[in-house]
């Protein structure tokens, strides 16, 4: 049988809008669910890790790194959670062709809203 895993990857190229909490709830729901779950944190300010590691005696599952992996997927992982930094880089690129689902949050302001469309259309290519 093989076992199912599962890639989430939460990015805007705008800062600010959440995506650190996001990832951050996300494996957290995972872990107590029963999965092992790699936080991956590509962001350069960190927050996702911090916030982890405040917890990881809490979830002792959770383990983050700052890269994604290399070639195949781990066996053993049953959820990528991938927070990015606010860009539209190679690093970002290859986190979206990573994720089975992509999470995009936004603020509910003009330019956010506006800022929609370009972020889809980066997605889709």
């Amino acid at each position: 049988m093989v076992k199912e895993q599962l890639a989430v990857t939460i990015w805007n190229y705008k800062g600010g809008v959440g995506k650190s909490t996001i990832a951050h709830i996300i494996t957290q729901i995972g872990i107590q669910r029963g999965m092992k779950v790699l936080a991956v944190d590509l962001d350069e300010q960190r927050n996702l890790t911090k916030t982890l590691e405040l917890s990881s005696s809490l979830y002792p599952s959770i383990e983050v790194r700052n890269a994604l992996p290399e070639g195949d997927v781990e066996e053993d992982i049953d959820m990528y959670v991938i927070d990015t930094h606010p860009s539209k880089d190679k690093i970002v690129e290859r986190a979206l062709k990573f994720a089975d689902i992509v999470l995009l949050p936004i603020l509910g302001d003009y330019h956010s809203l506006i800022n929609l469309v370009s972020a889809f259309d980066y997605i889709r290519k």
